[in-house]
């Protein structure tokens, strides 16, 4: 059986010692049937060629990989290339002949084969580290060299309670007022004034869950308050803060010990007073 190769016409296999493709009725020039038989005369030598490249690309990812085996630290730097080098290895190239510089010009430059796309380099963890921490004993988090101490931060030993005190009609601050908070397991009384904008500020001392009792004094105002809802009274209006005015005239207000949240350092405590002079 003839070697064949493929008519620079219309691409239909022909023998490559044919003066003419019987197919097209395209004529073939005698420097492109040399240059045909010399191709196919060289077929078996470059597919051994390219065994033999293969090969040598093998040997070499085995040697890296061995490299980087004894040398972890410099693994992920050469991780690009190996990758390449296998991604290139696993196509099929078309192996340079030598002879293609003697051969006639006659011939077109077969097409450029497409640029292979650049190679994603993953990182790779270093076999040493990943030995290390195997036999490293677990304890306290590390963070950059400085150890993080394990489980919650230390809790402070008191709470910071502030509020706004205002009035229910003109919704203007109250200053002067005396707030007392009052601890229902000590019996211990700390106390704090409003300043010119109405605020207070005091430090109290984690309780076991009994709270304080909140008292406030001032002499223009009832000594009964009213506690800062969800919603706050200065944002309704003068008709539903006279409703709270009339329910606290009629009624006894009894207010539930103030307990601030365990997994807070500070809790807001807004008053509401009604004048003694409506």
């Amino acid at each position: 059986m003839q070697n064949r190769v493929k008519c620079l016409g219309c691409n239909s296999e022909i023998a490559a010692t044919e003066s003419a493709c019987p197919v097209c009725m395209r004529p073939r020039s005698r420097s492109e049937i040399m240059h045909d038989i010399i191709l196919v005369r060289e077929t078996p030598t470059r597919s051994r060629l390219k065994l033999l490249l293969r090969i040598l690309l093998v040997a070499a990812v085995l040697s890296a990989g061995y490299w980087a085996y004894q040398n972890p630290k410099t693994l992920a730097k050469y991780a690009g290339p190996v990758t390449a080098a296998a991604r290139w290895m696993s196509e099929d190239h078309e192996i340079p002949d030598p002879a293609d510089s003697k051969k006639p010009s006659s011939a077109p430059a077969p097409a450029a084969p497409p640029a292979p796309a650049a190679p994603v380099e993953s990182a790779v963890v270093p076999l040493a580290a990943v030995k290390t921490a195997a036999r490293a004993p677990a304890g306290p988090a590390v963070s950059a060299g400085v150890p993080v101490a394990a489980g919650k931060p230390a809790r402070s030993e008191h709470w910071k309670v502030h509020g706004l005190v205002y009035d229910l009609f003109s919704l203007k601050p109250v200053a002067g007022a005396q707030v007392t908070f009052t601890s229902r397991s000590s019996g211990q009384s700390l106390r704090a004034q409003t300043d010119s904008a109405g605020r207070y500020s005091l430090r109290v001392p984690r309780e076991d869950g009994s709270g304080f009792d909140v008292a406030v004094r001032h002499r223009d105002y009832r000594s009964d308050y009213l506690e800062e809802d969800a919603r706050p009274y200065r944002e309704m209006s003068r008709q539903r803060r006279q409703e709270a005015a009339a329910l606290l005239l009629q009624t006894e207000v009894l207010h539930v010990p103030l307990l601030p949240p365990e997994d807070q350092d500070e809790a807001q405590y807004d008053l509401v007073l009604l004048p003694v002079k409506l």
